[in-house]
């Protein structure tokens, strides 16, 4: 990233103030996060209100992002020195062509140099929400990945961590990346237990919202070792039918495709 987009990226965080702003807090209630008011102060989130008045803040986004900027809020990334020079920014509309802008040349997940949680387990979701509802109503270590191109993104989470679980949206592209994940960890030499998790709802926050996800009965809806393959052959045999060419997966011989 040049320098000159870092110093944009570094003046619109300053520019814009945590606040516990109505808005953010209803956002954040409707999505399901318990305590917005906390989450807002300890991950020093940002409100973008749906008419900016800041013509300097306007000006930045434009040249970060060629845009106006909508309504929203604004997560910043922390990178290994611990500090906050990369952002993801969540649109609170859902008819825009886009939920989600990355700053340019920013971090994509959180480095976690120790753990949120005692447990050296961590949970690769797909979406900011997945990963907060996650870490916070089910009080377990959580990433975001930001969307599943960014699988590969798995094969660099390790270091710290002993167990990984895949909980990646309930759809064919989120099934898909889970098994091009699950077969790129098994090709390592040394690598960490993988477990998938499972439910009925559409991706992790709606299942954590929803109360099908709880502290009390996380670890019985994660997949381990065999039961993985034998979860794809019996609920998802579509995608093996024909993933190179449908999906871009590795052939894995021991699924037998």
């Amino acid at each position: 990233m040049s320098n000159g987009k870092q110093t944009y990226i570094r003046l619109l965080l300053e520019m814009l103030p945590s606040t516990n702003h109505e808005r953010l807090i209803w956002y954040l209630s409707k999505r399901g996060i318990e305590n917005p008011e906390e989450i807002i102060h300890k991950y020093q989130l940002k409100y973008i209100p749906p008419s900016l008045k800041a013509d300097n803040i306007v000006h930045l986004w434009k040249l970060l992002f060629g845009i106006e900027p909508k309504e929203g809020l604004i997560y910043p990334v922390i990178d290994k020195t611990n500090s906050r020079y990369s952002f993801i920014y969540r649109t609170f509309s859902e008819t825009e062509d886009y939920k989600y802008l990355i700053s340019p040349g920013g971090l994509v997940y959180d480095y976690i140099p120790t753990f949120l949680y005692e447990h050296r387990l961590l949970f690769v979701t797909e979406g900011l929400f997945d990963m907060l509802l996650m870490r916070e109503n089910i009080q377990v270590n959580a990433v975001a990945i930001m969307g599943v191109s960014n699988i590969s993104i798995v094969e660099r989470l390790f270091g710290e961590f002993v167990e990984i679980v895949l909980a990646l949206d309930n759809d064919e592209a989120g099934i898909a990346a889970a098994i091009k994940a699950y077969t790129l960890l098994k090709k390592r030499k040394v690598t960490p237990r993988v477990g998938w998790l499972i439910y009925d709802s559409k991706d992790p926050a709606e299942a954590v919202a929803t109360g099908e996800l709880t502290k009390t009965n996380i670890a019985n809806h994660i997949l381990w070792g065999n039961a993985i393959e034998q979860f794809i052959a019996a609920k998802h045999y579509d995608l093996l039918v024909n993933p190179i060419s449908r999906y871009g997966l590795i052939r894995n011989s021991q699924w037998g495709y």
